[in-house]
């Protein structure tokens, strides 16, 4: 179990272009984690870079079994996908700390369930996201959020595979229908987080707070970020960062 703090700001990379993602990932490399988004252009529009071609980052992020002494930053994935079983290795191979997969993939719940378990022998906590029309509440929903193995829920609230759309804060509702039968699991945020909202997003009670264009497109991104953790963090109650990993 992760110990209580306040909200995580994290930097989150999308792009198509290498040159951009290692611009970005040099000037996130001292955060605590980098958010990676990954698109085939099956479940969002957009392209990004295939995780393959980005394997010589594997010993540039923390491994899920270290701590934060050893000064590298932590990976989470998101992969935009209508079957991550396609790049599942490719992810597992950046040892990132956690996966996103999409409630929306076109994977039956016992191939949910065995993609979870794969990722998890591999000591990556497991995130499941949320588009704006998934109903909290479906069945179908409702069986793959429960797994236990699932340990954060991300509330999508922007537009899918793209920086700088508005975020839709009503999907924060989503929140309270999800702890009626997951009181336990964390909560994560993707989708136009900004100065002017993330007080109001920290306040719904989210964990991690992926932020992409508003830190990208800042004339400069570290002090942007640094403005950010200070808003989550004044007259914050203390939150888990990530409920239920072991």
């Amino acid at each position: 179990m992760a110990s209580a703090s306040t909200p995580l700001i994290i930097p989150t990379i999308t792009t198509e272009k290498r040159e951009v993602f290692d611009k970005q990932f040099a000037q996130y490399r001292e955060r605590p984690v980098i958010h990676l988004d990954y698109s085939d252009g099956t479940l969002a529009p957009s392209h990004t870079l295939n995780l393959r071609s980005l394997s010589d980052i594997a010993d540039k992020v923390r491994l899920p079994s270290e701590d934060m002494s050893s000064g590298k930053p932590a990976l989470h994935i998101h992969i935009m996908a209508s079957d991550p079983r396609s790049v599942l290795d490719d992810a597992i191979a950046l040892h990132p700390q956690m996966v996103f997969l999409h409630v929306e993939a076109d994977l039956t719940n016992d191939e949910f369930g065995s993609v979870i378990d794969e990722l998890t022998a591999t000591y990556c906590s497991v995130g499941i996201a949320l588009l704006q029309k998934a109903d909290p509440e479906d069945e179908r929903v409702k069986v793959i959020l429960s797994n236990p193995r699932v340990h954060e829920v991300l509330i999508f609230g922007g537009k899918l595979g793209y920086q700088g759309g508005v975020a839709d804060l009503s999907q924060l509702d989503k929140i309270a229908k999800i702890k009626v039968y997951r009181p336990d699991v964390g909560f994560a945020w993707d989708g136009g987080a900004n100065i002017e909202n993330v007080d109001k997003i920290r306040d719904a009670g989210v964990g991690l707070i992926n932020v992409g264009a508003a830190v990208a497109k800042a004339s400069d991104p570290l002090t942007e970020l640094s403005l950010l953790d200070e808003m989550v963090t004044e007259d914050s109650d203390e939150i888990p960062l990530c409920n239920n990993c072991d």
